[in-house]
C-alpha cells in the first residue's frame, strides 16, 4: 500500500518559544502551502516579529513530531487555523 505523504505549515515563535500554528495539507495542496508560508513571513518580517515559517512533509503528524520534536518540546499553546493566517 502506498501511503501519500502530508505536507504540514509550522509557524513557531522564536521568542517565546511557542509554536503558533500547525496546519495539515494534502500533498497535492502544497502549492497552496506554500503560498500560505509566504504570506506568513512577509507579514512577520514587514512587522518584526521573530516567527519561523516552515513547511515540511511527513508521511504522519508523528513521524513529523519524532523528526522536529524542537518544535513541539514546548508547546503550549496551538493555534491552528483552517481558513486565515495567524496574527503575527
Amino acid at each position: 500500500m502506498t501511503h501519500t505523504p502530508k505536507v504540514f505549515l509550522i509557524v513557531y515563535d522564536r521568542a517565546s518559544k511557542k509554536l503558533v500554528t500547525f496546519r495539515e495539507f494534502d500533498y497535492a495542496s502544497r502549492d497552496e502551502a506554500q503560498k500560505e508560508r509566504f504570506k506568513i513571513e512577509l507579514e512577520a518580517a514587514h512587522s518584526g516579529s521573530k516567527i519561523e515559517a516552515v513547511i515540511l512533509v511527513a508521511n504522519s503528524e508523528e513521524e513529523l513530531k519524532s523528526s522536529h520534536s524542537g518544535y513541539f518540546q514546548n508547546v503550549t499553546t496551538i493555534v491552528t487555523s483552517t481558513s486565515s493566517t495567524p496574527t503575527i
